[in-house]
């Protein structure tokens, strides 16, 4: 025969382990100030009813107890339906604030205030409509390069009476990238990006603005032939084109003068960033990283990322 109390004594303890083990993301309550102050008042009044057995100041101190029971309820509610589906945060360069928005939904069936806070920032104070999904926004500073790990943010309310702060952490974490400061410099080489004016004085020929017509070369783009003037019986020629579409630039850590590694990462910040307004097409050359000539928005933010979490330990 088997033994069957060990199996129910094990079947009670999961039960209980289930039903009282702490859950991170269930609201948790705490007096304000205002709340402790609340409480003490209501010491006082308390002690003076029982004192002088007088029922108006019992009657007084219940109901200004129920308005403090009524304090917790309310926020523990409104706090425990709201569910996340979205939670993001914009790339920014260090030194500059770090928006995360939260999208809210499951809100209960009235208005009250709600806060979007981290540990080592405090978002402001939004209303929220009753039942409709909603966007919080928490702003966080910044000061350097790299990995902006914000721990998981947490949703708090004071509502209705401010006597009771009601907080529940979200279980996602959010992290965030810092891209370095821009500075402006210029790249040692001839054929460098320019950092003022038009950038078009002394580059090479690419495939943006039309310049002219010029006698036709082995390897040139057949595409480029002026079949008009041909047709004409002008002579073979080729349309000549101004720009950068067609100058390939490698942006390379190593050929920066600067001494100190912030400064390069910020001069290579610079540097992308332009190329990105001129619709260049560079490549990236860092420590222990290549990233191939390309342009457009995709090409330029995996740069950024690439200079944001470049480790400089040992270059």
């Amino acid at each position: 025969m088997t033994d069957k109390p060990p199996q129910t004594a094990s079947f009670i303890r999961v039960v209980l382990h289930r039903r009282w083990r702490p859950d991170p993301c269930r609201p948790r309550l705490r007096p304000t100030r205002y709340g402790v102050l609340f409480m003490v008042v209501l010491a006082g009044l308390l002690i003076g009813a029982v004192n002088y057995a007088n029922n108006l100041a019992y009657l007084l101190t219940f109901q200004l107890a129920g308005m403090m029971i009524v304090s917790a309820v309310i926020p523990y509610r409104c706090l425990s339906g709201i569910q996340v589906s979205d939670i993001r945060t914009m790339p920014v360069f260090a030194g500059e604030k770090a928006v995360i928005e939260a999208l809210l939904t499951g809100l209960p069936d009235h208005s009250f205030q709600l806060q979007l806070a981290f540990e080592n920032a405090e978002g402001s104070e939004n209303p929220v409509s009753k039942g409709k999904p909603t966007t919080l926004r928490a702003v966080v500073p910044t000061h350097r390069r790299g990995r902006l790990k914000l721990g998981a943010p947490m949703l708090t309310t004071r509502f209705p009476f401010g006597l009771v702060e009601a907080r529940r952490q979200l279980p996602e974490s959010v992290d965030g990238i810092v891209y370095p400061r821009p500075t402006e410099c210029d790249l040692p080489t001839s054929g460098s990006l320019s950092a003022s004016g038009n950038g078009r004085s002394s580059v090479p020929a690419g495939s943006d603005d039309f310049a002219g017509l010029r006698h036709y070369q082995p390897g040139d783009n057949l595409r480029h032939v002026s079949w008009k003037t041909y047709s004409r019986g002008l002579g073979l020629l080729t349309k000549a084109f101004t720009g950068f579409a067609g100058w390939t630039e490698m942006l390379d850590y190593h050929r920066l003068n600067h001494d100190d590694v912030e400064q390069r990462l910020g001069c290579l910040c610079h540097l992308v960033l332009l190329a990105g307004r001129q619709q260049r097409r560079f490549g990236l050359q860092l420590p222990g990283l290549t990233i191939l000539p390309d342009r457009g928005p995709a090409h330029q933010r995996r740069c950024l990322e690439a200079l944001a979490l470049l480790d400089t330990e040992g270059n």
